[in-house]
């Protein structure tokens, strides 16, 4: 009987490892939707961004400007808009955003992907790491 149990636990804890790794793989693919329609400063920005991207507003940066940087999403396992609102920064990193609270674990559904927009900010430019 305890050995059942045992056997039980491992597969618990394998189909929640193997789950916990498939949303790090889906994060690493995620890309996230500019709103380019109602963005001030994402004019040269791409209308997807990777992981692999880092947004880095233009000098002398977003200190002390009211920018706001707004990020979109449907909340895992219902049909709830979430969203997230970073003042003022200077550099955004994609895959950080990808892999955070709610956005990592949010559908990926290319119909309702994940939204960024910003108001208030310097324009913003793309830095590509490899």
């Amino acid at each position: 009987m305890v050995g059942l149990a045992g056997a039980g636990l491992v597969l618990v804890a394998l189909a929640i490892l193997g789950y916990n790794l498939w949303l790090n793989i889906l994060a690493e693919r995620r890309e996230i939707r500019v709103l380019h329609s109602i963005s001030e400063g994402t004019e040269a920005l791409p209308a997807l961004l990777t992981t692999q991207m880092t947004l880095v507003s233009e000098p002398p940066g977003n200190t002390g400007l009211p920018c706001t940087v707004k990020l979109m999403w449907i909340e895992s396992g219902g049909n709830r808009r979430l969203s997230r609102v970073i003042q003022s920064p200077d550099r955004v990193s994609v895959r950080d955003l990808a892999f955070s609270e709610g956005i990592r674990e949010a559908p990926h559904y290319s119909q309702d992907p994940v939204n960024l927009s910003s108001k208030g900010c310097r324009p913003w430019r793309v830095e590509v790491s490899g």
